[in-house]
């Protein structure tokens, strides 16, 4: 099955599941809608390469790309300024494919969002880090071809997942969510949501002059993600 439609079914799915504990429940029974999420989160590269001799390559590369990103995301939440949080999801999705980039950012949130504590909130973030790498490997061509195209996706993303983040003080365990003061929480939040932007988009330009041939040559040597022949 084409790697893409896949995961844009898992996305679909997950997003259905998710809004309706949302709008029913008002978001309160997230740990079932979690586990589905990610149950469902493993089927995008399972069905899109899981006949192919170099899967063992692969899921290295992808595993190893999750506890990077996890690393980034657990580490950079602390600091002041410079929060490249999404940055590794979309390289990851840029270089080696929209299964690739939504596995790794899905599962890299989850281990975060699991070690720093989980409320409601963490559906969306978990699904939006798992959208952005999507949606990386469905623009990988023009992200490598255009600097400003690699600047807007990333602003997009990162103001994304900045939204996701003030999330947190509007959800209560016993009554979900109260998006009443979300408006003037987004407001307040405008400027350092740019901030965040600014090194997410500097860290992906980086990743991207730094890693894009080696990740070409790399991948045509063990014949590996789009080199890969089927079995």
């Amino acid at each position: 099955m084409n790697g893409k439609l896949s995961t844009a079914a898992v996305i679909i799915i997950s997003a259905f599941i998710a809004a309706i504990d949302l709008i029913i429940f008002g978001g309160i029974h997230y740990n079932i809608v979690l586990g589905i999420v990610a149950a469902a989160g493993t089927l995008p590269y399972l069905t899109s390469h899981g006949t192919h001799r170099a899967v063992s390559y692969e899921l290295r590369i992808i595993i190893l790309l999750t506890f990077i990103s996890a690393l980034d995301i657990y580490f950079c939440s602390s600091l002041s300024f410079i929060r490249p949080l999404t940055a590794i999801t979309i390289t990851a999705g840029i270089f080696f494919g929209s299964p690739a980039g939504y596995t790794s950012g899905l599962f890299s949130m989850l281990i975060v969002s699991v070690l720093s504590g989980t409320g409601g909130w963490t559906v969306f973030q978990v699904c939006i880090m798992g959208i952005i790498g999507f949606f990386a490997g469905i623009f990988s061509r023009k992200v490598c071809e255009s600097y400003i195209f690699t600047g807007v996706f990333t602003l997009i993303s990162s103001l994304a997942f900045s939204c996701t983040n003030v999330l947190v003080p509007i959800w209560s365990a016993g009554n979900g969510f109260d998006f009443q003061s979300y408006p003037s929480i987004l407001l307040h939040s405008a400027k350092w949501f740019a901030v965040y932007a600014v090194s997410d988009i500097l860290a992906v330009l980086i990743l991207k002059k730094l890693l894009n041939k080696k990740t070409v040559r790399m991948k045509k040597r063990f014949r590996i993600f789009e080199y890969s022949p089927r079995n």
